[in-house]
C-alpha cells in the first residue's frame, strides 16, 4: 500500500451530530502520505494536531443532530438491532483522477489519535490508495484539494467521520459516521462506500456543470452560504449535489450514520468514482 501523504481531518455535522461529540469544523492535525505497509503509530498527531476553527466558524458536526434523526428513523440502528463493529475503523482514500491531490487530516482535540498511518503532510498521486486506522471515540476530517494550482485552504471538500458510541442510552458500542461535505466549499469530487454501497457524496465535477461566482485564488469554490443557519437549499453551484453530499449547513441527507458497521470507509476522488443514488440527475 502506498504512503498516505495527506489526510485531512474529518470532522462532520453527521459524524459528530450523531455520535454525540460536538467539535467545530475544526482541529488542525495532517496525515499525509500512503501509509506503508507496515503501518506505524502516528509519531507527528500530537504535535500537528492544533485547533483550529475552519473560516466558517460553523459547528458542521453539531448541526448534524437533525440529520442523524431522520437516518435513525429510517433504518433501524437502534441499540439491539445495529452492528457490532470492528475495534478500529479504518478509512481508505483513494485518488481516481488523473493528477495529484493534497490531502490534510485533521481531529477534535479531544478524540484520540490515528493508531496507524503517516501523520505528516503530503501529497497522492494520480491511482493512489492511503488508509489509516482510528479507535472509538475519534472524530475527524480530511480536506482534500488537487495540488497543482491549489492547496487547503479551508474551503476545501472534506471527508468527515467519526467513530463514538452515542449519548443515547441504551448504546455499548461505537457507530461508524461519515459524510462528504461541501460546507465550506468546494475543491474536488468525492463519494464514500461502506460494504461496496455509495452513502454519501457526490461524484459530478461541479465546475464542469456551473459558474461559482466566490473563486478563491486556489481554484477552490467558496460556499456562500457556510455560515447561513437558516439555509433551505443548496447555493445554485452546489444543487447538483444536494442531499448526497453535504452542501449547506442543515443538509442532512448526506449523513451516513450506522450504515458503516462493517468498519471499512472507502472514499474514491474523482469522477470516475462510483455514484451516489441520492444524486439529483
Amino acid at each position: 500500500m502506498v504512503s498516505f501523504e495527506n489526510i485531512l481531518t474529518v470532522l462532520s455535522v453527521a459524524s459528530c451530530a450523531l455520535a454525540g461529540a460536538i467539535p467545530v469544523h475544526t482541529a488542525t492535525s495532517r496525515i499525509s502520505g500512503a501509509p506503508s505497509e507496515t503501518a506505524e503509530p502516528s509519531k507527528h498527531a500530537k504535535a500537528s494536531e492544533i485547533t483550529k476553527l475552519h473560516p466558517s466558524g460553523v459547528n458542521h458536526v453539531g448541526a448534524d443532530k437533525a440529520k442523524a434523526t431522520k437516518l435513525y428513523e429510517a433504518a433501524d440502528f437502534s441499540p439491539g438491532a445495529i452492528k457490532e463493529p470492528p475495534h478500529l475503523l479504518t478509512i481508505t482514500v483513494i485518488n481516481s483522477q488523473s493528477v495529484a491531490i493534497t490531502t490534510e487530516h485533521s481531529r477534535d482535540p479531544g478524540a484520540p489519535s490515528a493508531v496507524s498511518g503517516h501523520l505528516s503532510p503530503g501529497t497522492m498521486s494520480a491511482g493512489e490508495t492511503a488508509s489509516f486506522a482510528v479507535p472509538t471515540n475519534w472524530i475527524g476530517n480530511v480536506a482534500v484539494a488537487n495540488a497543482e494550482g491549489s492547496d487547503i485552504t479551508g474551503d476545501d471538500t472534506l471527508i468527515e467521520a467519526n467513530f463514538v458510541i452515542p449519548a443515547s442510552s441504551g448504546y455499548k458500542m461505537a457507530v461508524a459516521d461519515v459524510d462528504v461535505s461541501y460546507v465550506n466549499g468546494f475543491s474536488v469530487p468525492i463519494t464514500c462506500s461502506c460494504s461496496g454501497k455509495v452513502v454519501t457524496g457526490c461524484n459530478k465535477d461541479l465546475f464542469a456543470l456551473g459558474k461559482c461566482d466566490t473563486m478563491n485564488n486556489k481554484n477552490q469554490c467558496k460556499n456562500p452560504l457556510r455560515s447561513e443557519m437558516g439555509a433551505t437549499e443548496a447555493a445554485p453551484f452546489l444543487r447538483p449535489c444536494q442531499h448526497a453530499a453535504w452542501t449547506y449547513v442543515n443538509d442532512g441527507g448526506a449523513d451516513a450514520w450506522g450504515f458503516c458497521q462493517s468498519g471499512e470507509i472507502t472514499c474514491c476522488v474523482g469522477t470516475k468514482c462510483p455514484k451516489n443514488p441520492k444524486q439529483p440527475e
